[in-house]
This record gives C-alpha cells, sequence and structure tokens, in this order.
C-alpha cells in the first residue's frame, strides 16, 4: 500500500517548485544580460521588469517558515518531503551518465537525507539535475501555485 501524500509535504513542494521555478527565469535573465547582446527588446523588457529575485527571496523565506512549522507540527511531512526527494535523485542517478549531474545529485541527497534529521534547506541545481516529472507527480500529485 502506497503512503497517502501529507497536505504538508505538498504545501513545502509547491515552494520548493515556486523557488526553482524563479532560479530558472533568473538563469535565463542573467544568461541572457551576459552574453544576448541587448537587441531582444522583449528580453531586455523582461530583464528591466523582472521581480524574480524579491519573488525568490520571498518564497525561500516562507519555505523556512514552513519547515520549522512542519517539524513542530507535521514531522511526517517532513520525512514524506525528503523521502520523496531522494526517490526523484535514486532515479536521476540511475539515467544520467554525467559525471558533474551525478556529483551534484549526491550532494542533494545527503542534503535531503540531513534536512530530514533536522538539517538546512537543500540548494537545489536545477541546471544540473532534472527530475523525472512522472514520478515528481506521482509522489506529490498535481501541484499549482
Amino acid at each position: 500500500m502506497e503512503r497517502a501524500i501529507p497536505e504538508g509535504a505538498r504545501a513545502l513542494e509547491r515552494l520548493t517548485v515556486r523557488i526553482q521555478t524563479l532560479g530558472r527565469e533568473l538563469l535565463s535573465l542573467e544568461m541572457y544580460e551576459r552574453w544576448g547582446g541587448g537587441r531582444d527588446e522583449a528580453m531586455n523588457r523582461a530583464v528591466a521588469s523582472s521581480t524574480a529575485a524579491g519573488d525568490r527571496i520571498e518564497a525561500q523565506t516562507a519555505l523556512a517558515a514552513l519547515v520549522e512549522q512542519c517539524r513542530r507540527e507535521d514531522p511526517d511531512a517532513i520525512a514524506y518531503w525528503s523521502d520523496a526527494h531522494d526517490q526523484l535523485l535514486a532515479r536521476f542517478l540511475d539515467e544520467t551518465t554525467d559525471a558533474t549531474a551525478t556529483f551534484v545529485a549526491r550532494g542533494e541527497r545527503d542534503a535531503w537525507r540531513a534536512l530530514k534529521t533536522g538539517g538546512p534547506l537543500v540548494d537545489e541545481n536545477t541546471f544540473y539535475v532534472q527530475v523525472d516529472r512522472a514520478l515528481h507527480e506521482h509522489l506529490f500529485g498535481t501541484l499549482t501555485e
């Protein structure tokens, strides 16, 4: 029998996905600023009007607060969330052949295991590690912000 998905784990993951999305946006904007040449007016407007950096900090702060709340009130949510990320990273490691991605994913697995036992939030690298979307949905359900 499969474990039910704790609502606290879903809430934690919604914030995690938000942080990942904003991180990818920031990376894209930074790459454009460095190497884009400034010739794309739509991208220039996107860079000028982006609130992604502040939004990401806000989401990280909210996630840290929710982790602390779940540690006190819903430790099963933390355990499920951490275990689910461990499964996602295990699948990724089974499928990748890239040495850098392997190194990064192993470090993230260690960090998720530490988080489960009281360690700090995991700083995920979505450039090198891309998890299986179908497994993610299986583990967390369909998430909406």
